[in-house]
């Protein structure tokens, strides 16, 4: 799936870069393994929708998602989004967790970027497969996916 992602930043004539690397899974992975400032990471999260489909929510690297939060921005109630299992994300997109990116995989996918991100700057997000990192601005991630920004994480006092 790391292909289609490529193929897709392409065919949208974003700007980025692919960094290729030892894989890191995890936040803590990558701040030991990478070059890359934590404050520039772009973690994205895939959630399954009970109703079917699926969303991608991205965030700032160690920011702590606020379900109610993505729940509202994604039109639904709480329980109706949870975050699927390793083997299920890989069934049904095509990636390893760890390694999801804010570019879909698979078609009509929502996808909702955290209020906190910065933009204008590159950030650092998952490209789809391990060893790989894509560097994209928030504004071309948008532009590529037709997402929009919303608040979903917790409150600062909450995430230390």
């Amino acid at each position: 799936m790391h292909n289609v992602i490529i193929e897709r930043l392409k065919a949208a004539g974003a700007r980025y870069v692919i960094h290729e690397h030892v894989e890191a899974r995890t936040v803590a992975e990558s701040l030991e393994r990478l070059p890359f400032p934590l404050e520039l990471y772009l973690t994205t999260v895939a959630f399954r929708l009970k109703q079917g489909g699926w969303a991608l929510v991205g965030r700032r690297g160690t920011d702590r998602i606020d379900y109610k939060k993505v729940a509202a921005a994604l039109g639904v109630k709480r329980e109706q989004i949870s975050i699927p299992a390793a083997e299920e994300v890989l069934t049904g997109l095509g990636i390893e967790t760890g390694t999801v990116s804010p570019i879909p995989t698979v078609e009509g996918m929502t996808v909702v970027m955290d209020s906190q991100l910065p933009w204008g700057v590159p950030l650092y997000a998952g490209a789809g497969k391990a060893g790989r990192t894509l560097e994209i601005t928030l504004d071309d991630v948008l532009r590529v996916t037709g997402g929009r920004v919303a608040n979903v994480v917790k409150a600062e006092a909450e995430n230390a």
